[in-house]
């Protein structure tokens, strides 16, 4: 099962964030996904992904 879903902001392994646009299965049946930033594609293993938590602002 996906640990993101579809429209998540997660963080990639080195090079910053990214909204995950599709879910799938490579050839080898690991768990994959397609995140978007600034327009281009990143094909990148579950493994590699972090959950991005929003940093709340303070008045």
């Amino acid at each position: 099962m996906a640990k993101f879903t579809l429209g998540d902001v997660v963080k990639k392994e080195k090079t910053g964030f990214g909204t995950v646009r599709a879910i799938f299965l490579s050839k080898e049946g690991a768990q994959m996904y397609a995140v978007e930033k600034g327009g281009s594609f990143d094909f990148v293993e579950e493994n590699r992904l972090s959950r991005h938590e929003p940093t709340e602002l303070m008045n």
